[in-house]
């Protein structure tokens, strides 16, 4: 267990942990034919992290758009509904919307609120506009100088309040 997670877990009752325990891997929302998971489509545990692995995604799940995270960087990867052998990758830090066409199936990632990993240290979010098929990440500039003196204050390694600045 990392320092942070052993730090993040010692704050939490046992009722606290016992109640996240129960939360399931993610959602699904079938009227709108979405899915939520935290790494892939197929795992809360790991990556969509290249072209492979959201390959491998694509072949296991049969769903049309996921949403994930765990890599912090904001990013979409698509193939055509009628194959999975030909994926494509697309990084949404610099141009942030994504359209989703009628016959692509997609892997979403809106990159991250904490930690963001593109370089850029604003929080960012997603926001999936189900009429257009639009996804869209966004940016908040947040103080993230009072966050880094909030993690160096409760003794966590310096490396985690470093890296805010840079969005690394």
């Amino acid at each position: 267990m990392t320092e942070a997670l052993a730090w993040q877990s010692s704050r939490l009752t046992e009722r606290e942990l016992g109640w996240m325990k129960s939360w399931p891997d993610g959602i699904d929302d079938a009227e709108l034919g979405l899915r939520f998971r935290h790494g892939t489509p197929l795992s809360a545990a790991d990556y969509t992290n290249s072209v492979q692995s959201a390959r491998d995604s694509f072949q296991g799940w049969p769903g049309r758009l996921c949403f994930v995270g765990h890599t912090h960087l904001p990013a979409a990867y698509a193939t055509l509904t009628t194959g999975n052998d030909f994926v494509k990758f697309q990084s949404l830090s610099e141009i942030p919307r994504y359209p989703v066409p009628p016959a692509v199936r997609a892997i979403l990632n809106p990159g991250s609120v904490g930690q963001p990993r593109d370089g850029d240290p604003r929080a960012a979010y997603g926001v999936f506009d189900t009429d257009r098929q639009l996804f869209e990440v966004r940016r908040v500039a947040y103080d993230f100088a009072e966050t880094q003196r909030a993690i160096l204050d409760a003794g966590l390694p310096p490396t985690l309040a470093e890296r805010l600045a840079q969005g690394r």
